[in-house]
């Protein structure tokens, strides 16, 4: 047994009996802990509630319900959990809405098993799995947002932001991970911690439930 995966504990949540079968021989062989398998998706989120599992690997387009809402109750319930997706199609729209809804990443079912592991162990230790193209997306919509909040604009809430914290307030609010932030900004993780406690302080607000309030009023 690997003991590198030995106490990663895994929910595997996919519709095809075959592939949770499949997942669970080659995860396990590599010493990782399958804590539950399950293919229906609020069965899954019961399981992920009770089981409170290190890692939900969990099929991106579920036909029992919606995946990106079931990401986000997943991360509501039981913060400490991360979610990877599996999809089998290149969905621009969904690798993003998932990625804001909390999930640390997404794997092509495709995927060789080493990437696979290499994956799971890495978002396990709090690296987040996004590629460049999704990246690229994330840095993108954040540019628009802060042209968006151009200081014409502005709210009186926000006038004292500095226009990189204008960019990094749509993504604090869609519940982006600082190191995500960071990622799609090109910015240390540092640098963000930084940035966000000054908007807290700015916007006297002390979590982030409340800037997505302050967001959605602007929207």
């Amino acid at each position: 047994m690997d003991t590198g995966t030995a106490r990663i504990r895994l929910l595997l949540l996919d519709s095809h009996e075959v592939v949770r079968t499949a997942l669970r021989h080659l995860l396990e062989a590599r010493g990782y802990d399958i804590v539950g398998a399950c293919g229906n998706l609020e069965q899954g989120l019961a399981l992920a509630q009770r089981l409170k599992p290190d890692i939900v690997l969990m099929e991106s387009q579920f036909p029992s319900g919606d995946a990106v809402r079931a990401c986000r109750h997943i991360r509501a319930a039981s913060p400490c959990t991360r979610v990877v997706f599996l999809t089998s199609l290149k969905d621009d729209t969904m690798r993003v809405d998932g990625i804001m809804a909390g999930a640390d990443g997404y794997l092509h079912k495709g995927a060789k098993v080493e990437e696979l592991a290499r994956t799971i162990t890495a978002v396990a230790r709090g690296t987040p799995a996004i590629d460049a193209d999704t990246i690229q997306i994330l840095r993108d919509k954040s540019s628009a947002a802060g042209r968006a909040a151009a200081p014409g604009a502005d709210t009186a809430e926000i006038a004292e932001l500095t226009p990189q914290e204008r960019k990094i307030l749509p993504l604090i609010a869609e519940g982006l991970t600082n190191k995500q932030i960071g990622d799609a900004l090109g910015l240390s993780h540092k640098t963000v911690k930084n940035h966000l406690s000054s908007v807290f302080q700015k916007l006297q607000v002390t979590r982030r439930a409340q800037l997505a309030a302050i967001v959605a009023r602007r929207a």
